[in-house]
């Protein structure tokens, strides 16, 4: 290859963990202290490139959630974190095993690691009747978590629990210790749901079970869109192939669903940020229709997902005029369809594409072939200094992988390319 791949190792490795870190300012993370005191270590890094030695320092106003607190407002979830010592607990190894809880909040939640002697350790285990007989009325398990004893919530005033997509099988008793519970939340798929629990749906007495949730959605609608039931639903053929006995997912199958992306509903518009879903093919829409609701797309910074390995074909369908520069960074996309609709493509746009050795990106164009050129647009990147001072963290991010891209000198190279006019979306589906 003539070109360095941008997802290889490297320089341009630097500007995902940018782009990952700074998106993960805001977030849940338990580490999310650590990962800032990276990001300004990488930011400097670029500012002393782009102004010649002229550095300057990045602050980052990071909020500490209060751990052990409720919350202030009427969320049923803990804002903040449980203390570990809140918890007879043991060290076997690498993991934590937690035992009986004997806090004061009725809201509990864990981070998915502890400092226990000066070492980083994950939780993995709940037993010895964790929550028997506690008047907690809410629980989050961590990401990592493995084990759960049949008698984690026996007797007691649960009626909110998130399950993150780690837990392995806990048996039947599990379930049916489980009374007089609201909703659970599962992070793993509905495939998945039926491998940790061998019970019929009609058998839990669990009000609404929801699956595909991630924490930092719980307490939002979005936590809230993939509801397990009895009934009859369409389901994609992934989820069929699994044999969903008795468990069906409410949500109609295509190219890419609005529940496969992470998204934020701002006013009318769905602003969507990555996809998350499993499809190798994927369509963006224009707009889409969630609880009722009909949302115009916002895609101005939608990235397929940083290390996205999984989606090779996106469709951008009729109604969509504009594409984040960075939209491709470090995936695997081999074919891309554009609409009629667009105002422009730009070739820095096109450069993030790698394709596979011995082949050609493939891009599909609505229009004409002169339509096409009218619309093809040299782009001009932004200073990081001028990206910084507006405050604005996508435009950060891209300009601080533009600049890490253009020093290994990483372009646009027209003879990685393959182009089809008056293309139609349904030849990038056969």
């Amino acid at each position: 290859m003539a070109r360095q791949s941008r997802g290889s190792c490297g320089t341009i490795f630097i500007a995902l963990i940018v782009l990952a870190v700074i998106g993960s300012i805001f977030g849940d993370d338990d580490d999310r202290k650590e990962e800032t005191e990276k990001v300004n270590q990488n930011i400097e890094t670029v500012m002393e490139n782009e102004n010649h030695g002229n550095s300057f320092e990045v602050n980052q106003n990071i909020k500490n959630t209060s751990e052990g607190e409720d919350s202030d407002d009427d969320s049923v979830w803990l804002d903040g974190y449980t203390d570990i010592e809140d918890f007879g607990y043991y060290v076997d190894g690498d993991g934590i095993y937690v035992k009986e809880y004997n806090g004061n909040s009725q809201k509990v939640r864990l981070k998915s690691s502890y400092d226990i002697g000066g070492r980083k350790i994950k939780v993995i285990s709940f037993e010895d009747g964790t929550f028997k007989y506690s008047d907690v009325t809410s629980v989050i398990l961590p990401k990592g978590t493995k084990h759960l004893d049949y008698d984690t919530f026996a007797n007691c005033n649960i009626k909110y629990l998130y399950l993150p997509g780690s837990v392995e099988n806990p048996g039947i008793a599990f379930w049916r210790e489980l009374e007089g519970v609201e909703k659970i939340y599962y992070g793993g798929s509905a495939k998945k749901w039926t491998s940790i629990c061998e019970l019929e749906r009609n058998e839990l007495e669990v009000k609404q079970i929801f699956v595909n949730v991630k924490p930092k959605n719980l307490g939002t609608e979005k936590a809230e869109n993939e509801i397990l039931s009895t009934k009859t639903a369409v389901v994609s053929d992934d989820m069929k192939e699994g044999g969903v006995t008795g468990i069906e997912v409410e949500r109609k199958f295509n190219y890419g669903v609005i529940e496969d992306f992470d998204y934020d509903i701002i006013g009318n518009t769905v602003k969507l940020n990555s996809y998350d879903g499993k499809m190798e093919i994927i369509e963006i829409q224009p707009s889409y229709i969630i609880n009722g609701t009909e949302y115009i797309s916002d895609i101005s910074d939608f990235q397929i997902g940083v290390g996205n390995s999984v989606v090779k074909t996106v469709i951008f369908n009729e109604g969509i005029s504009e594409v984040a520069n960075a939209v491709f960074n470090t995936t695997d996309v081999q074919n891309v369809f554009f609409p009629k609709s667009m105002v422009n493509v730009y070739d820095n746009t096109l450069s993030y594409l790698t394709p596979e050795d011995g082949k050609k990106i493939k891009i599909y164009y609505a229009g004409t072939q002169e339509e096409w050129m009218n619309i093809f647009t040299e782009y001009r990147r932004t200073k990081v200094e001028d990206a910084w001072e507006s405050k604005d963290s996508g435009a950060i991010g891209t300009a601080l992988a533009d600049k890490l891209n253009e020093m290994i000198g990483s372009g646009y190279d027209s003879s990685e390319f393959e182009y089809f006019f008056s293309a139609n979306p349904d030849d990038l589906k056969k």
